[in-house]
């Protein structure tokens, strides 16, 4: 699961996050990614055409 995969978790948040029942995300993780998809899309127009298609699929 990748909200499991970063290292820096320690292993009792690690579990406590795999046996959750319900996982709940911040709406600002959502406001940080479309920032940071934003300005990946402004640096470079050819990596803009290849993450759009990602984003849709």
């Amino acid at each position: 699961m990748a909200l499991t995969d970063d290292p820096r978790l320690s292993s009792k948040a690690r579990k406590l996050i795999e046996h959750a029942a319900e996982i709940y995300i911040s709406a600002a993780t959502f406001w940080e990614m479309a920032i940071k998809i934003g300005l990946l899309l402004t640096a470079d127009p050819q990596v803009a055409q290849y993450t759009s298609l990602a984003i849709l699929v």
